[in-house]
């Protein structure tokens, strides 16, 4: 930023502050809330006039970054193809991921520390947290929703920024047939999935779209089911993507006690058709296995794991974290029996692109103890083939929900 325009911006800033009070205002301002940015301005533009400036847009901007906004990296959280920010400390170029890609932000870079902690600050100032040495790690939510991790010292060697952009927009089925996320096929045997409630798992690394692919998901669910959602971050937001739905939506309180698992039972208490579970890292895994089980057919969930035949083992590691004793085998049956499909997302190195891996079938009857993963469809490179067709077992619960001529056609 030029000095000039960091001199202006300070005078400017002593002119507003000496003719009104409006502390909230920037407050809000500096949180991201859009109508406070855009008084923000409003009351700069007169400003500039009253100075006889011209106010272009760009002046404008310069001025609301400098004193209440992002600084150098106002541009890139506006920037709605970044979806995440990172800063690793002065002197280093900052990081963003741009569809999919993780990439410098060239020319960006603070040149002090005290650049970034005042940047941190900002990011605070809705919140009622502080950083400092004996609170060197805060995680936060901007205004509209978007996640922040700030460090300091001695936590780690500089102050630092991780900003995770929140996406209400849905992506459309046009946008993912175009980017290479599925294709037609590959949408017919989701929705039919979807449709006949499928209890349905996602996997995948960070940042691989398993939030978003969920949340296109969505679309497919019979309007007239009631849906609990379960997010320990509201992100999912299908309260805004499916407007007049009948949708109930817990956000995990940890401050509160409030945590995944004590909303679990609550939730369940409010009658929900559906439930669906933003991420599972502990010991709500457990409950949602009990929900894929009992009376809430078409239940959806996400975590981490590697492959579909990984993720089995992965959520009975999880549920084992209770600390109760299991029959560890006879667990790794119920979940098995449990997941109806695993979805896998994998997001090509070189290219960026979040793609639809491998949609499998966990196959075991209540009378079999032999666990099967069936590809339903697999990416082989260039294009999705489909190797294995829905099973009987499978293919006859979809059937009580979608009416046959509406699923997917046996091979």
């Amino acid at each position: 930023m030029m000095e000039g325009v960091s001199q202006l911006a300070e005078r400017v800033k002593e002119r507003i502050i000496q003719n009104t009070d409006n502390n909230d205002l920037f407050r809000l301002a500096r949180a991201g809330d859009k109508k406070a940015v855009a008084e923000t301005k409003t009351l700069v533009r007169e400003q500039l006039y009253d100075m006889r400036i011209n106010a272009t847009n760009d002046l404008i901007q310069d001025i609301f970054n400098v004193i209440w906004g992002l600084g150098q990296i106002q541009h890139l959280y506006d920037d709605p193809e970044v979806n995440e920010i990172w800063v690793n400390g002065a002197g280093e170029n900052v990081w963003v991921e741009r569809e999919g890609r993780r990439v410098k932000a060239h020319g960006v870079m603070f040149q002090h520390d005290d650049e970034v902690m005042e940047i941190q600050a900002r990011l605070l100032s809705n919140e009622n947290k502080e950083i400092n040495r004996s609170t060197p790690v805060v995680e936060a939510k901007m205004a509209d929703g978007s996640r922040i991790t700030l460090t300091r010292p001695d936590e780690t060697p500089h102050p630092t920024i991780t900003i995770r952009k929140h996406r209400i927009k849905g992506l459309t089925t046009e946008k993912l047939l175009y980017y290479g996320t599925l294709n037609q096929e590959v949408v017919d045997l989701l929705a039919q999935l979807v449709r006949g409630r499928a209890n349905i798992l996602l996997i995948g690394p960070t940042s691989s779209g398993k939030t978003s692919l969920l949340r296109w998901l969505t679309q497919f669910i019979d309007p007239n089911l009631r849906i609990g959602v379960l997010e320990s971050t509201y992100e999912l937001a299908l309260d805004q993507y499916l407007k007049g739905r009948n949708i109930i939506t817990f956000e995990e309180q940890k401050h509160l006690d409030r945590t995944l698992l004590n909303q679990f039972h609550t939730m369940l208490r409010l009658s929900p058709d559906i439930v669906i579970l933003g991420e599972a890292r502990g010991a709500e895994a457990d409950q949602l296995v009990k929900t894929f089980r009992r009376g809430h057919p078409g239940s959806m969930g996400t975590i981490h794991s590697n492959s579909p035949e990984a993720s089995i083992q992965d959520l009975v590691d999880m549920i084992m974290e209770d600390g109760r004793s299991w029959d560890s085998s006879h667990l790794y049956l119920r979940v098995a029996r449990s997941v109806d499909v695993v979805i896998q997302l994998h997001v090509e190195p070189g290219t960026g692109i979040r793609r639809v891996w491998r949609i499998t079938e966990v196959h075991c009857t209540e009378t079999d103890n032999n666990v099967q993963f069936r590809d339903l469809c697999r990416f082989t490179g260039d294009t999705w083939e489909m190797p294995n067709a829905i099973s009987d077992l499978l293919q006859a619960k979809l059937n009580l929900f979608d009416p046959p001529e509406d699923t997917f056609k046996l091979a």
